[in-house]
């Protein structure tokens, strides 16, 4: 407990700090002539900020440095089927599927 309580007092500190480094580093960032670079660190980014999906994210790293292990490529592989599901026909059919479902089944069997 008492770890805890020193750790909530340094909060504010902390944020300053890393405020600071934010700016620092951004500043640094910007002295990059490289175009690579500057793509690299926008979709690392808009991923951080909920910006980029998953799947994209992870398809545009494949495109930089190929998957080298069987879990990435298992990765890259899933993000790419992710990415031709059309969610509103899934969502669609899953209600369908659900109304027939319900009309077929009795009051005492519908639990909400």
């Amino acid at each position: 407990m008492k770890a805890l309580k020193e750790g909530v007092a340094l909060r504010p500190q902390a944020k300053e700090f890393l405020s600071q480094y934010q700016t620092k580093l951004a500043g640094m960032k910007g002295q990059t002539d490289s175009p690579e670079f500057q793509q690299l660190d926008a979709k690392l980014t808009a991923y951080e900020e909920g910006k980029l999906p998953l799947p994209d994210y992870v398809i545009y790293l494949d495109s930089v440095v190929s998957a080298a292990t069987p879990e990435l490529r298992k990765m890259v592989e899933a993000a790419l089927i992710e990415g031709t599901i059309n969610f509103s026909k899934v969502e669609s059919e899953r209600s369908r599927l659900l109304e027939k479902l319900v009309a077929n089944m009795k009051e005492s069997d519908i639990k909400i």
